[in-house]
C-alpha cells in the first residue's frame, strides 16, 4: 500500500501539468479480494488526497470493490468533500457467455454458448443497469462501465448481439463506458497483423473507425 501511495504521489506530480480534461487518473484496476471495502475506501480517500496536492481539477476514476463488480457499487465510502469522481465497474454477465472456454473464469464447459437475444438473457442485464443508475441518481455521482466484452470463442452473430445489446443499455442510462479489449487479448478487436478492426464490432457498439483513432492520438 505505501508503494502504491508513492505511486501515485510520482504520477501526480509528473502529470501536474497536463491540461485537467487531457488525463483521468484511474487509482487500481479491479481492487483484489483481499481489500475488504472498509480498507479500500481508506485507500481511494488516501490517494485522493495524495493526488490532489498538484492536480486539483483531475477526474479520478475509481473502481469498485471486489475486482471491480457491479454489485459492490455499494459498498463505496468517498471524501465528503470530493465530487469530481467517477466510479468505474465492470460487467462481464453471464460469464458462462463472455468467457466461453476460459478455465481462469470456470467457464471452460461453458464453450459454444450462444446469445440469443432472448427477454430471458436481456432481463438480468438490464435489471443490473438500472441498479447502477438508481445508485448514481441516489448518490449524485456519475459510473462508467470501465469493462465489457466478450471473447472471441463466442461465434461472431452472438457476440455482436449480446455487445449491441449490453451497450445500449449502458448508453440509455448516460453511463460512459470501455470496451475490452483494444489489441493482443482474446477480447481484443484490433488485429495488429492486418491492420483491421473487428468491423462487426463496431457496428454493433454503432461505432466508427474514426471514433478510435482519435481516442488514440
Amino acid at each position: 500500500i505505501d508503494r502504491l501511495y508513492s505511486i501515485w504521489e510520482q504520477l501526480s506530480a509528473h502529470y501536474k501539468d497536463y491540461p485537467d480534461e487531457s488525463i483521468y487518473f484511474g487509482i487500481m484496476n479491479e481492487p483484489s479480494l483481499q481489500l475488504e471495502p472498509s480498507r479500500w475506501n481508506k485507500i481511494v480517500a488516501e490517494c485522493v488526497k495524495r493526488i490532489r496536492k498538484d492536480n486539483p481539477g483531475k477526474t479520478i476514476m475509481v473502481a469498485t470493490p471486489s475486482l471491480g463488480q457491479h454489485w459492490t457499487i455499494s459498498l463505496l465510502d468517498f471524501p465528503a468533500d470530493e465530487w469530481n469522481l467517477i466510479v468505474d465497474a465492470h460487467y462481464y454477465l453471464p460469464q458462462t457467455f463472455t468467457h466461453q472456454g476460459i478455465a481462469f473464469a470456470m467457464a471452460e464447459g461453458s464453450l459454444g454458448t450462444h446469445w440469443i437475444e432472448s427477454d430471458m438473457e436481456k432481463a438480468p442485464i438490464a435489471y443490473d443497469m438500472d441498479f447502477l443508475a438508481a445508485w448514481s441518481k441516489r448518490n449524485a455521482r456519475p459510473v462508467n462501465i470501465g469493462e465489457f466484452g466478450v471473447c472471441d470463442n463466442a461465434d461472431d452473430a452472438s457476440r455482436n448481439a449480446y455487445l449491441n445489446y449490453v451497450s445500449s443499455e449502458i448508453c440509455k442510462h448516460g453511463f460512459s463506458f470501455h470496451l475490452w479489449a483494444y489489441f493482443r487479448d482474446t477480447f481484443g478487436i484490433y488485429d495488429e497483423d492486418s491492420g483491421k478492426w473487428n468491423q462487426g464490432i463496431l457496428d454493433a457498439l454503432n461505432l466508427n473507425k474514426d471514433d478510435f483513432r482519435a481516442s488514440f492520438k
